[in-house]
């Protein structure tokens, strides 16, 4: 026997043509059965779980029903579904503004773990005020719908932007990668790790404003423990050494990471490693090192290739020590005479400015290869980084008189 909201939702898709006799007669047994089994299940959630319902054909229904409405706002039209959740254009009912509404997916709303990822994005996003990250207005669940509505964007995602390009200009890259970069110092500030950098995760607007969009993943430090280990969460393509290895314990320098990797595609056109499956990229993560960056662009600046290298160091502790230096480092190379420094550096070189800045000795002292060979010595007992860093800065001084 269905309820009356049950009942009312049936007659009215079987009315109009959405669902078939045999489809809804199929979804009622299907209800039942549910309900014998212990779960409380509504027919429209039936429908959609057994695809005899497309989430665009729901809406229909709902408005038949004058039920397009998730919490204060009323759903215009669907602009876009990722794997957990669909995004909305929708509007206050009171105050008429417009907003980007994300709901989980409805399959989703019985799953403990995903609808805790999502309420947590929910909780971040209402707390954070910043110029480079989505503003939330409200977070909520209206008749099992869980949601968050988000200020409505206009442009495109960094994903989309990069496209089939083998790299954009140094300049353009390096701006909107201080974008970026600003909204993770900010978000490191208050004690949030963000967990999954990727250009699918980054918007530019049509005022080229750069802002992060998505906040599935992010967390508090202090809540990272709770994580399962060997749990693997983050995108193949951008994830770093420790969260492709599954490591229980996971802290900022994850981002540093995942902000490298998502600079290296812009500049290059394509990630730091690349497979035909997930686990062959994470494998390549943890064992091999990345080409230089200025080896596939050879327009890239020797000291950009140099940053990039140093966030990609597989060791947490060789990565910059935080944002604040990366932001640094970027409005450095951004100073308006950079293009003009005529010297070449050879591989394995370090710019002398760099090494004398006693900020930028943990970042860009020590190159790729170098950091092999401290790896290799570090387990025999080798020279130690300040030791290595003394001869280096006496060798510079004395080639500059």
């Amino acid at each position: 026997m269905l309820n009356e909201e049950d009942f009312l939702f049936g007659k009215t898709a079987l009315h109009h043509g959405i669902l078939t006799k045999e489809q809804l007669e199929e979804c009622i047994l299907i209800l039942q059965a549910q309900k014998e089994a212990g779960r409380e299940l509504t027919l429209e959630e039936v429908a959609l779980e057994n695809h005899f319902l497309t989430r665009e054909k729901l809406l229909e229904i709902y408005r038949l029903l004058g039920k397009n409405r998730i919490g204060n706002y009323e759903v215009e039209k669907k602009i876009a579904q990722g794997g957990t959740s669909s995004i909305y254009i929708a509007h206050h009912i009171q105050t008429g503004k417009k907003v980007a509404l994300k709901v989980l997916l409805p399959h989703l709303t019985r799953n403990k773990e995903f609808v805790a990822r999502f309420d947590r994005e929910g909780e971040a996003l209402t707390q954070f005020d910043h110029p480079h990250i989505v503003k939330a207005y409200e977070t909520g669940v209206y008749q099992k719908h869980h949601f968050i509505a988000l200020e409505l964007l206009e442009g495109e995602s960094l994903y989309e932007f990069l496209g089939q390009k083998t790299g954009i200009d140094e300049r353009v890259a390096l701006e909107i990668g201080l974008q970026i970069a600003k909204a993770m110092k900010y978000l490191h500030e208050k004690g949030f790790v963000h967990r999954d950098i990727k250009p699918q995760n980054i918007m530019i607007t049509t005022d080229q404003v750069v802002k992060l969009i998505d906040l599935g993943l992010t967390k508090q430090i202090s809540q990272i423990s709770i994580t399962q280990k060997g749990m693997i969460l983050g995108t193949p393509y951008y994830i770093s050494p420790e969260q492709a290895s599954g490591a229980e314990k996971i802290d900022y320098r994850t981002d540093i990471y995942s902000w490298g990797a998502t600079m290296y595609h812009l500049l290059t056109g394509r990630p730091p490693f690349v497979g035909d499956k997930a686990k062959e990229v994470m494998d390549k993560h943890l064992k091999e090192d990345p080409l230089p960056p200025w080896q596939i662009n050879r327009s890239i600046s020797q000291k950009t290739s140099a940053l990039i290298l140093a966030t990609l160091e597989k060791e947490p502790e060789d990565r910059p020590l935080s944002f604040e230096m990366i932001i640094h480092h970027v409005n450095q190379i951004l100073r308006p005479d950079f293009n003009t420094d005529k010297k070449t550096l050879e591989e394995g070189e370090v710019h002398s400015e760099l090494i004398y800045s006693r900020e930028s000795q943990k970042l860009l002292a020590l190159t790729q290869e170098e950091n092999r060979k401290r790896r290799r010595k570090k387990k025999k007992g080798g020279k130690s980084i300040s030791q290595r860093l003394l001869q280096k800065k006496k060798k510079i001084a004395k080639s500059i008189g």
